[in-house]
């Protein structure tokens, strides 16, 4: 935030007033191989100090054992106006002679990356991956046309070290005719798809890290849950996104892996897309045997009574493009709300029960897709 000053008197301090709760369930001992810290910010701003309010959660080998609640911090004796002045006049100085060039050429390039989507893992990542080019089966990223990584810049982590650490840079140059837009007919990149750049390169930083090698037995990899905030649309002149990812917690049980991951998609350095999300590796085994939401949840209880009803049927028309590679030869229609093209239409029907035509009393609409083993995805 470049809150720093050289004015004397200045000092950092909590805020007066503030009521804050602390919680301590552990300590840190000798034996503690490795502590970790996570803030969750909940107020900033400035008052006209600069303040922060934030939760902050401490863990010692993996588990929780400390709670900080609306811990605070007050920058006391300078105001905004000042600690600007200071920036201003920073900026006016010439460059610093011996600041490193960015990298001439990316860590791991789009060749690098479609071999672990398409090709060999070894290729992708190195030797200990050899295995998986034929013996074995490793989970991977998905393949063109859904393979949104185009470079990977930077990499703070150690390869093959599964563990809570720095940060991935990942960049997807977005072009300005892409299918998606075609087949989305909204002007902007659809959901699913900013999702995916969010998400590949936790699966790469996964793969980065040697996960798969955890266990004998080929691993399933699913993503289970999340949060994020979109702060804005993606447009077709967007131009290149950056994508940054980092594990903040990994949980080992015989063999299942549960990776945490905060995320952030950027574009000309401000935020997209940004949050935090976890993944899970498991056997083959240990996913048949999971039930599901089951009964118990809410949702699945309401539609019980209409899960054998099909009445009110709606067929919906599979407009163009079909396929992603037909997209180029579709015109675009903005100027009205529309459902997707086929390449991007993931129903088939919609069934609509609603009472006095949705006016009043309980209903309920449930969209209908036919699993259709040879399409594109």
């Amino acid at each position: 935030m470049g809150w720093v000053t050289d004015k004397r008197g200045v000092c950092y301090e909590p805020v007066i007033g503030n009521s804050a709760r602390l919680k301590c369930r552990g300590p840190v001992t000798p034996a503690t191989r490795h502590v970790h810290y996570e803030i969750q910010i909940s107020e900033i701003g400035y008052g006209p100090e600069p303040y922060a309010i934030a939760d902050a959660h401490m863990f010692a080998d993996g588990r929780s054992i400390v709670f900080f609640k609306d811990m605070s911090m007050k920058m006391t004796g300078i105001g905004r106006e000042e600690i600007e002045a200071l920036w201003r006049q920073q900026s006016s100085r010439p460059a610093v002679a011996d600041e490193p060039a960015p990298p001439a050429a990316p860590l791991y390039d789009r060749a690098s990356i479609l071999s672990f989507a398409v090709g060999n893992p070894s290729e992708a990542f190195g030797e200990p991956y050899r295995i998986f080019d034929e013996v074995r089966k490793i989970a991977r990223l998905p393949g063109p046309p859904y393979c949104f990584m185009d470079r990977v810049t930077r990499a703070e982590p150690e390869p093959w070290v599964l563990a809570a650490d720095g940060w991935v840079t990942a960049q997807y140059d977005i072009p300005e005719n892409e299918w998606y837009f075609a087949a989305d007919r909204s002007g902007v990149m659809p959901f699913c798809v900013l999702l995916e750049i969010a998400l590949q390169p936790c699966g790469w930083l996964a793969a980065f890290a040697g996960s798969a090698l955890r266990s004998q037995q080929d691993l399933k990899f699913r993503n289970l849950g999340g949060s994020a905030v979109l702060h804005r649309q993606v447009t077709p002149d967007t131009g290149t996104l950056t994508m940054r990812c980092r594990i903040t917690k990994v949980s080992e049980a015989a063999d299942m892996i549960i990776e945490n991951f905060d995320f952030q998609v950027l574009a000309g350095g401000e935020p997209i897309y940004t949050g935090d999300t976890y993944f899970g590796f498991f056997s083959a085994e240990a996913l048949n045997q999971q039930n599901g939401m089951g009964h118990a949840d809410p949702m699945v209880k309401a539609m019980a009574a209409w899960a054998d009803r099909s009445d009110g049927a709606h067929p919906l028309s599979m407009d163009p493009p079909h396929m992603p590679d037909a997209a180029a030869d579709t015109s675009v229609s903005v100027d009205r709300l529309a459902l997707p093209g086929k390449a991007l239409l993931m129903i088939d029907r919609i069934d609509a029960h609603l009472p006095d035509g949705g006016a009043s009393g309980l209903g309920y609409i449930r969209g209908v897709k036919q699993v259709d083993p040879d399409e594109w995805f």
